[in-house]
């Protein structure tokens, strides 16, 4: 068979093949959206580990990636509007039933497509929006889906073109799309090969301009993660006290005192493992409070359930005098659900080991999410308001660079900016330190000794015995899960009261 090029130019320019480039482009990107939208619910349900939703969003995604396009294609034209008469003169529209088909099909890929990113984003990153305040649906749309989004990028742009090609199929229900219309173009000209090699070429034409726009959405969301800044290339620190140190309510030391935060007999397991051991613990107004002990020991597990991250099988803890993650039902306290918790875990400031900061939004950004999104500043002022934190902590010049793009210390240095943009009434701080290089360590150091000296009241977990021995009022030695000592710096560091503790400082060099 002869290939002539003048019946393939003019197979190339002919309104129909153009007409049906048209409808096949359309048709592609609405059923992609709107695929799109039913795939998020579809992927957060299969990932929420409740069964009662997770089984059938994983029963859509089996039937509908099971059954072949071209047999939903014809049951949704032919047999759907028999079975549902309200539907039959919405689904004779040959357009209309190929994108109900095509939605159904592809959201189950593009759902697997997303679970495979939601399951990319850390626990930590859910956990740190978790202590900012949000809700359950609040995490899921501010942290987890722009982040999970990223990921697939790749795999979505891939469905995508799949997508428009499985447009191909709705010819067998006589819509009119681009492989349909060279069907009729070569009946009229016999110019089978030309015909459809000018098909080809219409769909590698938009493909390749997919394609293009997949690589540019790639790029824009990828800046995040290039990193720029050399470890100790930190800005110098200008050694004011932040700005929401002075603003501490602890600032006034005339409320020293009042009991801010107090633990209960907490008692947590782990399996058949006991981490905390029936610990009471009282946090004063305006107290740095600093827990020391070996890894292991429980301080970490501690934090998290002052905040509520991790529930106690026992115990209580009281914020301001009332219970936090409980609600008193018939006169006794009951777990509380997360969206009630979550209000109360905004008087409370959070800082991660590892920093935890949301890699999707700039550093004035993660500093304004909260406060945005609790509508402490309005919208038009949240970033300003985020980059006078960042001055404060010596990082104004670093406002609009992602985290992939700032050193360990100034990551840090950005989270606890952000949890004292919520203005809370304590800051817990999870070895803030332990992830950082030695030059790094000492501008974080620096930053919670203005805020020691500032009144602010933090609950501290650490391994820096000196920084502990300069700023801390009481050190709280924890060993297997319990406390086993509570006492003044000064005392603890020079006349421990227990065998432990005096073990733990001469193997560390620091009983003097």
């Amino acid at each position: 068979m002869s290939f002539d090029a003048g019946d393939f130019v003019d197979a190339l320019t002919s309104p129909l093949v153009w007409q049906g480039a048209r409808t096949t482009l359309l048709l592609g990107l609405v059923t992609y959206l709107l695929s799109f939208v039913v795939a998020v619910p579809l992927a957060l349900g299969r990932t929420s580990g409740r069964r009662w939703l997770s089984h059938p969003c994983t029963a859509w995604i089996w039937l509908f990636r099971g059954v072949p396009l071209i047999v939903l294609l014809i049951f949704v034209y032919n047999a759907l509007p028999e079975a549902v008469p309200a539907l039959r003169d919405t689904l004779s529209d040959p357009f209309v039933a190929a994108a109900v088909a095509l939605v159904l099909g592809e959201s189950a890929y593009i759902a697997e497509a997303l679970r495979t990113g939601l399951l990319a984003v850390e626990k930590e990153q859910k956990d740190a929006g978790r202590a900012l305040g949000f809700g359950p649906l609040a995490v899921q749309r501010v942290v987890v889906l722009p982040i999970a989004i990223r990921v697939c990028v790749p795999a979505l742009g891939n469905e995508f073109i799949s997508n428009l090609k499985n447009t191909s199929l709705a010819s067998v229900i006589s819509l009119v799309e681009l492989t349909l219309s060279g069907q009729r173009l070569y009946t009229q000209n016999f110019a089978i090969l030309e015909s459809l090699s000018a098909v080809a070429v219409m769909y590698l034409i938009m493909v390749t301009l997919l394609t293009v726009a997949q690589r540019f959405v790639e790029a824009r969301l990828g800046r995040h993660m290039t990193s720029v800044a050399e470890p100790g290339s930190d800005t110098p620190h200008e050694g004011r006290a932040p700005v929401s140190a002075v603003r501490a309510v602890g600032a006034d030391r005339s409320h020293e005192g009042d009991t801010v935060l107090e633990v209960r007999n907490i008692h947590k397991t782990y399996g058949q493992q006991v981490v905390l051991r029936d610990v009471s613990l009282q946090v004063r107004r305006g107290d740095v409070c600093v827990l020391l002990g070996r890894s292991g020991s429980g301080k970490s597990t501690l934090l998290r359930c002052l905040n509520r991250l991790e529930t106690p099988e026992s115990g209580l803890v009281l914020l301001n005098g009332s219970p936090l993650g409980y609600t008193q039902r018939r006169g006794e306290p009951r777990p509380a659900p997360e969206y009630v918790v979550s209000r109360r875990r905004r008087e409370l400031g959070m800082v991660f080991q590892r920093f935890s900061l949301f890699p999707h939004l700039t550093a004035a950004e993660n500093v304004a999410v909260a406060p945005r999104v609790h509508r402490l500043v309005p919208d038009a002022a949240a970033l300003d308001y985020a980059v006078s934190y960042l001055e404060e902590v010596g990082l104004g010049g670093h406002a609009s660079k992602y985290p992939g793009q700032l050193s360990g210390g100034q990551q840090q240095r950005v989270a606890i900016a952000r949890a004292l943009a919520m203005q809370p009434g304590a800051v817990l701080l999870d070895e803030p330190t332990s992830a950082l290089d030695p030059e790094s360590i000492g501008e974080v150091l620096l930053v919670l000794q203005q805020l020691a000296r500032a009144g602010r009241t933090m609950v501290i977990a650490s391994h820096e015995l000196n920084f502990a021995r300069t700023v801390a009022d009481r050190i709280v030695f924890m060993a297997s899960g319990e406390i086993a000592e509570e006492s003044p710096p000064d005392k603890f560091f020079t006349e421990p009261d227990t065998e432990p503790a005096r073990n733990f400082l001469l193997s560390a060099g620091s009983l003097t």
